[in-house]
């Protein structure tokens, strides 16, 4: 009964062992799936944040083409004011009574507004351009912020599922530790057991050997007293005929 017990407690702990390691490796393919998400997060957070800095680049190039467009386009209305107001000058030095002046106050007026109307179109322009790379940068960021927070949830899972993991590698080790001990008990009771069947078998083989030569004693036995037994009759049959001989 002790041996049965020992027997039953070490498949019970060899299928605890198993449902257990199955579980780790689970785990384990769990782990290296979200390793895998993690990595792919990294990569994702690392292309954000080289095409934010593209994007913050390029926000820079446009600002400084802004301010030298801005910048050519006052000098050429500056250099246009200068012509204008030279021209008048000379045209009223030349000819007070002529319509140069009204022409040439028409010429400057058409040139202010084709000023005005290239400034705002430049501004629309950059503006508009503005707005379109606002809205992609703060796609980027809501990427990124998206991205920071996937990846802090998953390393937040990592370190939960390597808890687990260490956990299940202490109750795997108990486990195994128990088994051993399990097995050691086993074998210091399994040892006075064999012995104990040894000597039975020795001395069955003893007690084998005995009945042996007591059966061929027997036989021996037997057979002198069948050859007893003939002798006896013959010599019962010789006085029986000895007998009726003198009777005669």
């Amino acid at each position: 009964m002790d041996n049965a017990t020992l027997l039953l407690q070490i498949d019970n702990a060899k299928l605890a062992e198993e449902d257990l390691k199955n579980k780790l490796d689970d785990e384990i393919k769990a782990r290296k799936v979200l390793e895998k998400e993690v990595v792919n997060l990294k990569k994702t957070y690392e292309d954000t944040k080289l095409n934010r800095q593209q994007t913050q680049k390029e926000i820079d190039l446009v600002k400084e083409e802004l301010e030298r467009l801005n910048q050519d386009h006052k000098d050429e209305v500056e250099d246009l004011c200068e012509k204008i107001r030279d021209s008048e000058v000379k045209v009223e030095i030349d000819s007070h009574n002529s319509n140069l002046a009204i022409m040439l106050n028409n010429i400057r007026h058409q040139y202010d507004n084709l000023g005005k109307k290239n400034l705002k179109d430049t501004e629309d322009w950059y503006q508009n351009e503005f707005e379109n790379i606002k809205v992609v940068e703060a796609q980027n960021n809501e990427t990124l912020l998206s991205g920071k927070k996937d990846l802090k949830e998953l390393l937040k899972q990592k370190q939960t599922l390597d808890i687990r993991i260490q956990s299940i590698q202490a109750m795997i080790r108990n486990l195994e530790e128990s088994l051993l001990n399990a097995k050691c008990e086993y074998q210091q009771h399994q040892a006075p057991l064999n012995k104990m069947l040894l000597d039975l078998e020795s001395e069955l083989r003893k007690v084998r050997s005995q009945v042996e030569r007591q059966v061929e004693i027997n036989k021996n036995l037997l057979c002198v007293k069948m050859k007893l037994e003939a002798e006896i009759n013959n010599y019962q049959l010789l006085i029986h005929g000895m007998t009726a001989d003198n009777e005669r």
